[in-house]
C-alpha cells in the first residue's frame, strides 16, 4: 500500500513538473518573440533607415555589424544607468506588461473554455477582471478570478477540486472555470481540455456550481455561504484550504 502511495506520489509530481515546464517554455518562447520584435523595430528598422539615407556610400557588412553591436552596447548601458532608478523600473514595467499582453494573444485565448468572443465580453462588463486574465494577477487568485468569469459569462461552471498539488504540506484546494469541455487554470494562465486534466492530475472533485446557482450573489455572500462546509471536507480529507475560502 505504500509502495503504491509512493508510486502514484512520483507520477502526479512528473506529471506536474511536465505541466509546469511546458508553461515555462511558453514564457520563454513569448520573451524570445519580444526580443525579436524589438530587435526589427529598434535595430533592424533604423539600421535600413540609415542605409538608405547614406546611399549611394552603401553600408559594408562589416559596418552594418558595427552599427548593430553599437545599438547593443548603448541599450545596455542605458540598462545599467537606469536599472536602479524610477525610469528603469518603469521600462521594466513596460517590459512585464509587453510579456502578458504576449503570453495572452498567443496562449491565454487558445481553447474553448473562454472564446475570443468571451474575451470580448469580459473586457466590455468587466475591464478588471480582463485586466487580471490578461497579466498574471490572475495567479493564486483561482477562486475569485473564476467565479467573476461565471457571473459575467453567465454560463459553463466552477468545480472546487482537489489536483493533489502541494502548494503547503497537504494537497491543496483549487478552482477552474468550466465550459465547452476545456477549463480555464488561473496558476497557468491557460486553458486544457477538461477530462485530460482529470485523467493527468490525481483529481478529487468537491462540488460544482453553474450560473443559476450563483447568480444574484456576490462572491463575498457566495463565499460565506460555502466556507464552512468546504473548510469540513478539507479538515476531514486533510486537505488545504486557501484562506479567501
Amino acid at each position: 500500500m505504500i509502495i503504491s502511495e509512493k508510486h502514484e506520489n512520483k507520477v502526479f509530481n512528473q506529471t506536474f513538473e511536465r505541466f509546469c515546464w511546458n508553461a515555462k517554455i511558453k514564457l520563454l518562447k513569448v520573451r524570445l518573440l519580444f526580443f525579436i520584435i524589438f530587435y526589427i523595430i529598434m535595430v533592424m528598422i533604423p539600421l535600413n533607415f540609415l542605409g538608405y539615407k547614406l546611399q549611394p556610400y552603401k553600408l559594408s557588412n562589416p559596418f552594418q555589424i558595427i552599427i548593430v553591436l553599437l545599438y547593443f552596447t548603448f541599450y545596455y548601458l542605458c540598462y545599467l544607468l537606469f536599472k536602479d532608478s524610477s525610469f528603469g523600473a518603469i521600462i521594466y514595467l513596460k517590459y512585464c506588461k509587453c510579456i502578458d499582453f504576449l503570453f495572452f494573444l498567443i496562449y491565454t485565448r487558445k481553447g474553448e473554455a473562454i472564446k475570443t468572443s468571451d474575451f470580448k465580453e469580459i473586457k466590455l462588463n468587466n475591464k478588471e477582471l480582463y485586466n487580471d486574465i490578461s497579466t498574471d494577477e490572475c495567479q493564486g487568485q483561482c477562486y475569485t478570478t473564476c467565479f467573476d468569469i461565471l457571473k459575467t459569462l453567465k454560463k459553463g461552471k466552477i468545480i472546487f477540486l482537489v489536483t493533489g498539488v502541494h502548494y503547503y504540506d497537504n494537497p491543496s484546494m483549487h478552482v477552474l472555470y468550466v465550459n465547452n469541455g476545456w477549463c480555464f487554470d488561473t496558476n497557468f494562465r491557460m486553458q486544457f481540455e477538461y477530462m485530460k486534466v482529470l485523467g493527468e492530475y490525481d483529481v478529487c472533485i468537491f462540488k460544482q456550481f453553474d450560473y443559476e446557482e450563483v447568480k444574484g450573489l456576490s462572491f463575498e455572500e457566495f463565499r460565506c455561504m460555502h466556507k464552512k462546509e468546504i473548510e469540513e471536507w478539507c479538515n476531514k480529507n486533510n486537505y488545504f484550504s486557501f484562506s479567501r475560502i
